[in-house]
C-alpha cells in the first residue's frame, strides 16, 4: 500500500473471463465504489470478505446500485465461460481456454483499469532479460553460511548489478545451507535479496562466479564444479594465512570482515545500499569482528560499519541477529562432545577436544566448539564432527576440524595449524 497526502493506493491483479472484457466498459468499473483493501478474484466469480468490504452508509444508493450489477455480470460471465470452457469453445482472440488479464488500480474509493504494455515495453523488458542472459553471474557463499559470507555475497552481487548497469544479472548461491541464525533471518527477509537455489542455476549459462570469505574448493560443496566453467572467477577473502587451490583474481587483505571488503567497493562506486542491505552488511561486519571487539578488528572494519549506519541499517535488527542462537541440532552436538570431551595441559596451557559423530550435515559447529572452550574454561578447543556424505558414485566420511583459542593466549597460532591439514582461518580462530 503506497501513502500519499492524495490518499491510498493500491494495485490489485484481476482476471477477466473470456469476453468480458469487450462487454464491459471502463466507466462501469471505475464507478464501483470500494470500502475494503482485500480483493480476491478467480475466473469464475469476484468475491470480497463480508467483515472488510461493507460499504459505507455514506455511499450514494446510485453507486451501490452499480456495484451490485457489476458483480451481477462478472458471476454470470464466470458462468458463462466456465461452460465455454468444458466445451472447449474458443475464448477471446481466438485462443483456447484464455482469459483476458489487466491491473486494477484501487486509488480514492475507486476501481481503474491500468493500460497494457505497449510494444516499447515488452521490447524494452525482452532486451533487458537477453543482456542478463548474456552477463549472468552468481556469488558463492560457502558452505554452512554464517552473517559474513552472505552479507559479503549480496553486496557484491549489487556491486556486479551497478558496474553492468542490469539489475538482476548475479544472484547468490548458498552451496549447503546456513547457520541457523542466519536461516532465521533468511526466512523473514531472505525476498528482499538476489539469493537463488542451487538447482535453479545453469552452469553452462554462467559468465561471472565470485566466491567470498574462503580460498578453497572444498568449502563450496558441489557448487565447487562451477568454478571450472565460468570464464571470470573472483575470489574475496580476509584470512591471510590460508592457502587458496581456485584459479582467478584475488583481492585478500586483512582486516576483520569480509564485508569490510566489499562495502569499501560499493562506497568508492558511489552505490547507495537500501536498509535491508545495509543492515545485512552490518550483520556481517559485526559477526566476524564480534561486534568490533575481536582482535582482528580493524580502523576499516569501523569505518565500513559506520557506512552501512549511514546507509539506514536498522539496530534493532542488528540487536536481534547479531546475539548468536543455537539450534537444537547445536545442543545435542555440544552435549554429545561434553560426554566426550578429553582434557591435556602442556607448558601451562590447557587443551579440550572431542570427536562427534553426525547422521548428517550440522551448520553451525564453530559456535559449538566456541562453547565447548568456554564450558571447559580452557585455553583451546578442537571439536572434530563427522558424518557419512552419501553421493552416486560413492560413499565417504567427512570429517571437519575446528579450532577455537582462548583472546589471551599468544603462543597459539591455530591457522598455520591448520594450514597443515589444507584448511585454515585466524590465528584464534581456524577449522
Amino acid at each position: 500500500v503506497n501513502r500519499t497526502a492524495a490518499g491510498m493506493q493500491r494495485v490489485v491483479p484481476f482476471t477477466f473471463p473470456s469476453g468480458m472484457h469487450a462487454g464491459m466498459t471502463s466507466s462501469r468499473v471505475r464507478s464501483i465504489p470500494v470500502a475494503s483493501r482485500t480483493f480476491t478474484s478467480s475466473r469464475s466469480s469476484w468475491s470480497t470478505s463480508s467483515s472488510s468490504c461493507a460499504v459505507s452508509s455514506a455511499v450514494s444508493s446510485e453507486r451501490n446500485n452499480l456495484a451490485r450489477r457489476a458483480r451481477c455480470q462478472l458471476s454470470d460471465v464466470g458462468i458463462a465461460q466456465r461452460r465455454r470452457t468444458k466445451n472447449n469453445v474458443a475464448g477471446v482472440g481466438g485462443k483456447r481456454g484464455k482469459a483476458h488479464v489487466c491491473n486494477l488500480t484501487v486509488a480514492q474509493g475507486e476501481i481503474t483499469p491500468h493500460k497494457e504494455k505497449s510494444l516499447k515495453e515488452i521490447a524494452a523488458e525482452e532486451e533487458r532479460d537477453r543482456c542478463i542472459q548474456i552477463n549472468f553471474g552468481v556469488v558463492l557463499t560457502h558452505v554452512g553460511a554464517d552473517f559474513d559470507s552472505l552479507a559479503a555475497a549480496v553486496g557484491l552481487a549489487r556491486l556486479r548489478d551497478h558496474q553492468l548497469g542490469i539489475e538482476g544479472s548475479t544472484s547468490v548461491v548458498l552451496p549447503q545451507g546456513a547457520n541457523p541464525t542466519v536461516q532465521h533471518f533468511l526466512a523473514l527477509h531472505k525476498h528482499n535479496f538476489p539469493i537463488k537455489a542451487r538447482r535453479a542455476v545453469e552452469p553452462k549459462n554462467l559468465q561471472w562466479i565470485g566466491v567470498v570469505d574462503a580460498q578453497r574448493r572444498d568449502r563450496f560443496g558441489s557448487c565447487a564444479e562451477w568454478l571450472d566453467v565460468a570464464p571470470v572467477v573472483m575470489v574475496y577473502d580476509h584470512h591471510m594465512e590460508q592457502t587458496s587451490d581456485i584459479v582467478g583474481t584475488k583481492v585478500i587483505e586483512n582486516v576483520g570482515s569480509v564485508t569490510t571488503l566489499v562495502v569499501e567497493l560499493l562506497r568508492e562506486q558511489g552505490v547507495r545500499c537500501t536498509e535491508k542491505e545495509a543492515t545485512l552488511l552490518a550483520l556481517g561486519i559485526h559477526s566476524d569482528t564480534g561486534s568490533l571487539v575481536f582482535e582482528g578488528t580493524t580502523a576499516r572494519d569501523v569505518s565500513a560499519l559506520q557506512y552501512c549506519l549511514e546507509c539506514g541499517a536498522s539496530q534493532k535488527a542488528i540487536m536481534r541477529f547479531a546475539k548468536v542462537i543455537m539450534s537444537l541440532d547445536q545442543r545435542n552436538m555440544l552435549n554429545k562432545a561434553m560426554m566426550k570431551i578429553r582434557k591435556i595441559e602442556f607448558e601451562r596451557v590447557s587443551l579440550a577436544f572431542a570427536h562427534v559423530e553426525c547422521e548428517e550435515y550440522v551448520p553451525g559447529m564453530a559456535t559449538v566448539a566456541r562453547d565447548m572452550m568456554e564450558l571447559t574454561s580452557t585455553d583451546i578447543a578442537i571439536l572434530a564432527s563427522s558424518y557419512i556424505h552419501k553421493n552416486k558414485k560413492n560413499n565417504y566420511r567427512h570429517v571437519s576440524l575446528i579450532g577455537r583459542a582462548s583472546s589471551e593466549l599468544e603462543c597459539v597460532n591455530l591457522a598455520e595449524i591448520m594450514k597443515i591439514l589444507n584448511g585454515g582461518g585466524h590465528r584464534k580462530a581456524a577449522a
